[in-house]
This record gives C-alpha cells, sequence and structure tokens, in this order.
C-alpha cells in the first residue's frame, strides 16, 4: 500500500510539472522564454572618434570632455528563438568634438584647431545573438548616421573654414549588452556600444572634415590619407541603458468547447 502511495503521489507531480511547462500563459500564449515581440527605449553617452579629436588615432591624448554627447533610441525586436533576435530602431543624437587644446602643442601660435557640433538620426537593423541563451548578448547591424554638422576648421597660418553641411554615412555597429529580466514581460538592458563609419569623404563622414575634395583653395589639405590631413574614419562609442517591454503570441482561447 506505502508503495502504491508513492507511486501515486510520484505520478501526481509528474502530471504537475508537465502541465506548468505545457500552460498557456494568461494571455500570452505557450510559454517562451523570451517575449515574441519587445519594445525597447532607452539612452546613453556617446564619445566620438575622428580626425577632429586628434592628429592621430582616436584616444591617444586620453579622453577629452569635449567629444561626449548624448543620444536616445527607440527599438523593436523579434525574437526567433532564445538565441537570436531580429532588431530595428531609430537613434537621435548630438555629437561634438574639439581639438584646439591638441593643436597646440604642435601649432604653439593657437591658429590652428578643428571643432565641430552635430545632431543626427541613425536607423539601424541588425540581429542580437545569445550564446548561451541567456542574458548577455552581441548585437552586429547595418546603420545610416545623417547628420546636420556645423564646423570651423582653421590652419596653421589662420585660414578658417567655417559652413554647415549635411552628411550620410553607413557606419557598423557592434553593441554588448545584459537582457535583465525584472519581470515576465520588462527587462532593464545596460550596453556599450561601438558605432565605426565605413567610408570618409565631404558628405560622408560625422564631423564634417573633409568638407571639400582633395585640397581646398585656401591650401588645406582635406583628402582621405596619413599625409594629406584625413588620417582616420571616424565613429563613436556609447554606453548606456535600455529599458524593453515585451509581450508573447495572443493564444486563440477555445473554452467554450466541449
Amino acid at each position: 500500500m506505502k508503495n502504491t502511495r508513492l507511486g501515486l503521489l510520484t505520478l501526481l507531480l509528474l502530471f504537475a510539472t508537465l502541465s506548468v511547462q505545457a500552460r498557456p500563459h494568461g494571455l500570452y500564449g505557450s510559454l517562451h522564454p523570451r517575449p515574441l515581440h519587445s519594445i525597447v527605449i532607452g539612452g546613453a553617452g556617446s564619445y566620438y572618434y575622428g580626425d577632429v579629436e586628434t592628429q592621430n588615432f582616436s584616444l591617444s591624448r586620453g579622453f577629452a570632455g569635449e567629444n561626449f554627447g548624448f543620444n536616445g533610441q527607440i527599438i523593436y525586436r523579434y525574437s526567433f528563438n532564445e538565441y537570436l533576435r531580429l532588431r530595428a530602431g531609430l537613434q537621435i543624437g548630438s555629437l561634438r568634438a574639439d581639438n584646439s587644446k591638441v593643436f597646440v602643442d604642435a601649432y604653439p601660435g593657437g591658429k590652428a584647431y578643428r571643432k565641430f557640433t552635430s545632431v543626427y538620426g541613425m536607423p539601424q537593423i541588425g540581429v542580437e545573438w545569445y550564446p548561451a541563451g541567456k542574458m548577455f548578448y552581441i548585437y552586429a547591424g547595418a546603420e545610416l548616421v545623417v547628420s546636420n554638422i556645423n564646423f570651423d576648421f582653421s590652419s596653421a597660418t589662420g585660414v578658417q573654414t567655417k559652413s554647415s553641411s549635411i552628411s550620410t554615412l553607413p557606419t557598423l555597429g557592434i553593441e554588448l549588452g545584459l537582457d535583465i529580466r525584472v519581470t515576465k514581460n520588462f527587462t532593464i538592458v545596460p550596453f556599450i556600444a561601438v558605432h565605426q563609419g565605413l567610408a570618409e569623404a565631404p558628405g560622408m563622414n560625422l564631423d564634417g572634415w573633409p568638407s571639400v575634395p582633395v585640397t581646398a583653395s585656401n591650401g588645406m589639405q582635406y583628402a582621405y590619407g596619413s599625409s594629406k590631413g584625413n588620417k582616420m574614419l571616424d565613429g563613436f562609442f556609447q554606453i548606456g541603458v535600455s529599458f524593453s517591454f515585451g509581450w508573447y503570441k495572443k493564444s486563440t482561447c477555445h473554452c467554450a468547447e466541449d
């Protein structure tokens, strides 16, 4: 009798476990490791790097407070499974830099400098990959940064180029983050990212440099290449946090059927 009761109890526990696992998740359909759909809203601080930051390469003289900007973003995510998500979104923000302090070392007279400020919009589409099927993810995507840039450049002899331009730059976005679940539908997502420009030409940059092809009439060099004053592709780093709300596929109820 004792063995029979133990067997029945075991079967009941097994049935209860299977029932919970197969049970629809309220109005959200069957249990899914991640919400099928989610909307993400967040913000971040940005750090520009490029020709306006230094004469050599990004961060070669340490972090510069003049290079910080801010942005906000809204993203839609579709979950294929616990490992892959499709992601599409729009980011809006600002970038800026002023390397006059750097150029004082090269030109003690203080006449040479490059400055810019900009506002931008950046549509993006890519994939989030969760290697272990948990909260850590790696994102890679294609982006297009459309900027309204106000720039101010001066040569060592004091020849000034001050203007504004509209720039369209394709970039590659790489992001590392943690999708930390707070509730079934709500997650907090801290992240770090880099957005690397894939071109450098007039009308295709983040800082207005180069603003004209090859050599301007005033003698300033703008063409791409280490000997022509345009030494690197532009980009920017980001660190921020987002908030995600997700929902599951709604199931069809057959409650009234026998």
